[in-house]
């Protein structure tokens, strides 16, 4: 439900963006095995969004969004506050809050 959710706020917010893959929804359980090393690796131990800012095949920012679960039965906030938060890592000069050594986007 919040990855509809999320999809449809990134879609209808970014839709330049998302044509020109600068701005990518992914969906990555963090159940699966094959996961297991990113889900170590940012400390996911439950359903999370996460921002990542990704260059050259590298993660080199990243910005939980806890506040999300709040907002899942209110779309309309749930969506400007995923819309205001991917906006502001799209327009920052500087990644706002470093990735752990050597991680990698999957």
């Amino acid at each position: 439900m919040l990855g509809g959710l999320v999809d449809e706020a990134v879609a209808a917010g970014f839709k330049k963006e998302v044509e020109s893959k600068a701005v990518v929804f992914q969906m990555i359980d963090f159940q699966d095995k094959k996961n297991a090393r990113l889900a170590e690796y940012y400390k996911i131990t439950g359903p999370t969004l996460v921002l990542m800012d990704v260059r050259n095949s590298k993660v080199v920012a990243w910005k939980p969004l806890a506040k999300v679960w709040s907002l899942v039965g209110e779309k309309e906030k749930l969506a400007a506050h995923v819309q205001k938060e991917v906006r502001a890592y799209l327009e920052a000069p500087e990644p706002k809050k470093p990735a752990p050594a050597k991680a990698e986007a999957k």
